[in-house]
């Protein structure tokens, strides 16, 4: 799949909702979706996770947003502003973490969101722990859709990602990422035994401004 939003900001909302439509497979409770940039900043993954989180929210599933970029970015209301850290979820020794992710407070109706936090000695190392697979595991039996934003795929913390999440979502930037070479990521993934989905190409006009409110939801 290869999505390429309109040069607009208005229809920021409509190109989401096609987006989540063409992935409506991929988007279900108890299954997990990374986003991960290309050619486009950590930040542009970041929100096109979020926004997508919120548009499945707005059709009534639950879901689990999760910023697994491990890098310091704007703030995006939508990862929540609890105290529980991906970091601190992860830090924990002891297995099982339902009651954790039951006591999130909604961002939005059906959305729960955890930010990366700081303080990871190796970021790769704590989501290749059996914790982070843990962290899926009681994410599915809750029946939570999971969607992770993620650093560029040739990362070592991507690189393991997409080793324990179901699918891949590459968010490009248009200008600067091409058809070609978001082919050739996709087949690389495919190569890693990854489940590519295919790529969103982003355009200018939808450059990341900081946010501070959940994003817009389908009844709005």
């Amino acid at each position: 799949m290869l999505f390429r939003s309109k040069d607009t900001r208005t229809g920021r909302k409509q190109q989401i909702q096609s987006v989540r439509s063409a992935l409506d497979g991929a988007i279900t409770p108890g299954s997990s979706l990374g986003v991960s940039p290309l050619h486009a900043t950590v930040d542009d993954a970041r929100l096109l996770a979020a926004d997508l989180g919120a548009s499945v929210a707005a059709i009534g599933r639950e879901v689990l947003l999760i910023d697994a970029t491990f890098s310091d970015g704007v703030d995006i209301a939508e990862y929540g502003e609890g105290d529980a850290t991906l970091v601190d979820l992860l830090s924990v020794e002891t297995p099982g973490r339902q009651s954790d992710l039951v006591g999130l407070g909604e961002v939005m109706k059906g959305l729960r969101g955890i930010r990366s936090g700081s303080g990871a000695k190796d970021p790769a190392d704590l989501v290749a722990g059996y914790q982070f697979g843990d962290l899926l595991d009681d994410a599915a039996s809750l029946g939570f859709a999971v969607i992770v934003a993620m650093p560029p795929a040739d990362s070592v913390v991507a690189k393991e990602l997409t080793q324990r999440l179901d699918r891949v979502l590459l968010a490009g930037r248009a200008g600067r990422t091409t058809e070609r070479e978001a082919a050739t990521v996709v087949s690389d993934l495919s190569a890693r035994r990854a489940r590519p989905v295919g790529a969103v190409l982003l355009t200018g006009s939808e450059r990341l401004k900081p946010r501070h409110t959940p994003a817009p939801t389908d009844e709005e």
